[in-house]
C-alpha cells in the first residue's frame, strides 16, 4: 500500500542585468516579483498583491520546532518582509513569487502526484518567462 504524499517544487532563479554591472541583486529580484504583481489583475497594485501570513513562520524555528536565540543569527525579529520591501505575490493557482535572500523564487502549489508538480513547475517557468 502506498502513502498518499503532498508535494510542491521550488525553483530558485538567478538575476543578470549585463548593462548594470553593479545593480543590487535585491533590487533586481524585487522588480522581477513586483513586475509580474503588477500584471496581475485587480483594482489596484496593492490589491494585486495578497499578502503572505507570517503568523506560523519563524526563521530562528527550525522543523523540529528547536529555536536559535536571538543574537544567534542575523535575522532581526518582528520586521515583516513586506516591511523590508520584498517583494512578495500570492498567485491564482495557489503558487508563490517571491524573492528569497537575493534572488526570485516560485514556489509551486502543493499537490498530490508527481505529474501535478511538474505540470505547475511549468506554470512557473512560464511566469518568470513573463516576469
Amino acid at each position: 500500500m502506498s502513502t498518499r504524499r503532498v508535494m510542491g517544487i521550488e525553483t530558485e532563479y538567478g538575476v543578470s542585468v549585463p548593462a548594470s554591472q553593479g545593480m543590487n541583486h535585491m533590487l533586481a529580484s524585487a522588480q522581477v516579483v513586483n513586475g509580474y504583481a503588477g500584471a496581475l489583475p485587480g483594482a489596484s497594485p496593492r490589491e494585486r498583491r495578497p499578502r503572505w501570513d507570517f503568523e506560523e513562520e519563524n526563521p530562528l524555528r527550525d522543523a523540529r520546532g528547536f529555536e536559535v536565540g536571538v543574537g544567534g543569527s542575523d535575522h532581526y525579529p518582528g520586521e515583516p518582509e513586506d516591511d523590508l520591501g520584498l517583494a512578495n505575490a500570492i498567485l491564482t493557482n495557489g503558487a508563490r513569487l517571491y524573492v528569497d535572500h537575493a534572488h526570485p523564487e516560485y514556489s509551486s502549489p502543493e499537490v498530490t502526484n508527481p505529474r501535478d508538480a511538474v505540470l505547475w513547475d511549468k506554470a512557473g517557468e512560464r511566469v518568470m518567462a513573463l516576469a
